[in-house]
């Protein structure tokens, strides 16, 4: 018997599952047993992915909160709770969020969008730069670098960037480097899902 197996597993690809005078193979159902798992284990990390959504959205709305009650603290003294809807900017911009985060492979999808859904993930990474941003030494001193920037130029902008430039110039090298890494993982990632199906 398992030497009739091995002959079954070594002969060349004649339709697969069935045997030349049409009968059912013997080996198709031990293939069966051995990609049952695939699947469950593939819908569990969806499910586990859909979880980590819904806890990116909880965690959105309390950092927006956050957002609006330390913008009023450090430029106003005040120390009163605000609704994110009494701020349309804040409001939109908490949205437009959360649709960056919704994308991802859905549970029990079509398996034609899920190359496509895996891709939209990686958007979410932006969050990952915004914790370096509000833990940098020139974003929690902002209200001290405006003041002093004001000074000499009324309508001098301060954003993001200005993280990116700190970064850089306090390391360059450390920062092209993981830079570069992290370009090349999720490019070489892109293409290792876009081709799936190709790969032998």
């Amino acid at each position: 018997h398992t030497s009739t197996r091995v002959e079954l597993l070594g002969e060349d690809d004649d339709g697969g599952g069935t045997d030349d005078d049409g009968g059912c193979d013997e080996n198709s159902g031990y293939e069966d047993l051995v990609t049952l798992g695939e699947p469950l284990l593939a819908q569990g990390i969806k499910l586990l992915i859909t979880c980590v959504t819904f806890a990116s959205w909880y965690l959105l709305r309390d950092y927006y909160r956050f957002l609006i009650a330390s913008r009023e603290r450090l430029w106003n003294g005040s120390s009163t709770t605000y609704s994110i809807r009494d701020h349309p900017h804040t409001w939109a911009a908490l949205v437009t969020e959360a649709l960056v985060l919704l994308p991802h492979p859905f549970p029990f999808c079509g398996e034609m969008l899920n190359p496509w859904l895996t891709v939209a993930v990686f958007p979410r990474c932006y969050v990952v730069f915004r914790c370096f941003r509000d833990r940098s030494t020139i974003y929690r001193a902002r209200k001290e670098v405006l003041q002093a920037v004001y000074r000499e130029s009324p309508n001098a902008p301060f954003n993001s960037y200005h993280t990116i430039q700190m970064y850089f110039g306090s390391s360059p090298i450390s920062f092209l480097t993981v830079t570069f890494l992290s370009s090349l993982f999720i490019l070489a990632y892109f293409i290792h899902v876009m081709e799936r199906e190709y790969q032998v």
